[in-house]
């Protein structure tokens, strides 16, 4: 494979592996070769789908961890290529769902994504399993 054809999964390589870095519980994953192409390189979505798992299950423990997540996925997309802006939208952002009680605590990017996908997951609230129009 030509460096030309491996320099957008390079440059999610390089921000994937400050992301472990950064969040040790994710190294098990990180070792785990059902996440990894035959090249070695790490499979995007499959990763940031686990990632997104865990989150919603409750799995990263304290509400700074899920902070400091939520921060560096939003910072991950501001600054990202395509490929990794496709990967967090996609999979995480889509995978968090439309009633996820994440969606609130997204940066402003990742938020702009969230409209995008669940429109009307933003100007309704459930007030006893009924749609209501959120006041102003």
């Amino acid at each position: 494979m030509t460096d030309e054809a491996r320099r957008v999964p390079g440059d999610f390589e390089s921000w994937f592996e400050g992301l472990v870095r950064a969040f040790p519980e994710f190294s098990e994953t990180n070792d785990d070769d059902f996440f990894r192409d035959d090249d070695g390189l790490v499979l995007g979505h499959l990763f940031v789908g686990e990632i997104t798992a865990n989150l919603v299950a409750g799995r990263l423990g304290d509400r700074h961890r899920v902070r400091a997540l939520l921060d560096f996925l939003e910072a991950g997309y501001a600054t990202g290529d395509a490929y990794r802006q496709n990967v967090i939208a996609l999979s995480f952002v889509e995978n968090l769902g439309p009633r996820s009680r994440h969606l609130r605590h997204l940066g402003p990017r990742l938020t702009a994504v969230a409209r995008e996908l669940y429109p009307d997951a933003f100007g309704w609230r459930r007030v006893w399993g009924t749609p209501r129009r959120a006041r102003s």
